[in-house]
């Protein structure tokens, strides 16, 4: 089973998909700079599914 963290933070979206034992095996990073509101939220999904894409 693969676990998903999510840190959406003031600056930076950041994404990482980790086994069961802690490994990460894929990870993203997206600058928020200027953006807001439902374009974030958009960037949010958007990046869920790409890394889920992935695994």
């Amino acid at each position: 089973m693969a676990i998903l963290g999510i840190d959406l933070g003031g600056t930076s979206l950041k994404t990482a998909l980790f086994t069961d034992e802690g490994q990460t095996t894929q990870i993203s990073s997206i600058q928020l700079v200027g953006r807001g509101g439902e374009e974030v939220g958009n960037m949010v999904k958007e990046s869920i599914q790409t890394i889920l894409g992935k695994h």
